[in-house]
């Protein structure tokens, strides 16, 4: 018979993480704090889309194409999109690279969301219309979605946005739909439509160790699989809510702990 995982935290543990780091002064190291400089939540779903996206590589480079991005596109990304210029934003963006990203990946990634927008309203409505009644996650609607933003414009493949069908545990992607659908004062809360029990760990390979040291996984492939096995044995402890302590998680090994050390086994 298969021994199962013996998990090595406590859900007083956890919560102890999760009041300690879940706040916005540990924004510092997280890209979704560009959400909150923005007040419509219409900005904020293209902002957080976009900044997700480019939620690879060194922190520094991060913030500093991120911030060059978003200052090309106004103070409203959303009016910005809607009245998107190809030949114009080209030209302020002409010569941008972001590790594999160039300029041209970021035009047809902001024609697809603008395409999106156009035939659906809203990035939130694009989504939706890939969640069924009977689905326990949102690996189906995250696969319709895909192929919603491929029919809108965007090169597929690509690099901005994973392609759930591969296997790949889709980190920037689920990352995403964390910042969208919960509302705790770290993330946003800008999508009503969507339940946060059914979302995803966001799964990269530092949390993979993480979560494997405390006993989440026994997997060494930091994939869609572990993920969802992740997210499952997290639901033991918030069954209405499993990527709660993400967040608090990875600041706490950042913070040089004890979990820190875990994680590094």
């Amino acid at each position: 018979m298969k021994q199962k995982n013996k998990i090595l935290i406590s859900y007083e543990e956890l919560e102890a993480f999760y009041k300690k780091y879940n706040n916005t002064s540990y924004f510092g190291t997280d890209p979704i704090e560009y959400i909150y400089n923005y007040k419509d939540n219409e900005d904020r779903e293209i902002v957080g889309l976009l900044a997700s996206s480019l939620a690879y590589g060194r922190v520094a480079q991060i913030r500093k194409n991120l911030s060059f991005i978003l200052s090309k596109m106004g103070k409203s990304p959303r009016k910005f999109v809607m009245e998107y210029n190809k030949e114009d934003f080209f030209n302020k963006i002409c010569g941008f690279k972001h590790r594999f990203c160039k300029d041209v990946h970021i035009i047809s990634f902001i024609s697809a969301i603008r395409n999106l927008i156009i035939r659906f309203g809203s990035i939130e409505n694009a989504f939706i219309t890939g969640i069924s009644r009977d689905d326990k996650d949102l690996l189906p609607a995250m696969r319709n979605f895909y192929r919603k933003m491929c029919e809108a414009g965007l090169d597929c493949p690509n690099h901005l946005l994973a392609n759930p069908e591969k296997g790949s545990a889709c980190k920037r992607f689920c990352l995403y739909l964390r910042w969208m659908v919960r509302d705790d004062g770290v993330d946003s809360g800008c999508w009503k439509g969507v339940e946060k029990s059914m979302l995803i760990m966001p799964l990269d390979t530092h949390i993979h160790r993480i979560c494997k040291a405390l006993g989440f996984t026994k997997s060494n492939q930091a994939n869609m699989k572990t993920a969802l096995e992740i997210t499952e044995k997290l639901k033991t402890f918030s069954p209405d809510d499993p990527v709660k302590y993400d967040f608090s998680l990875t600041r706490a090994a950042m913070d040089g702990g004890e979990l820190s050390k875990l994680g590094r086994e």
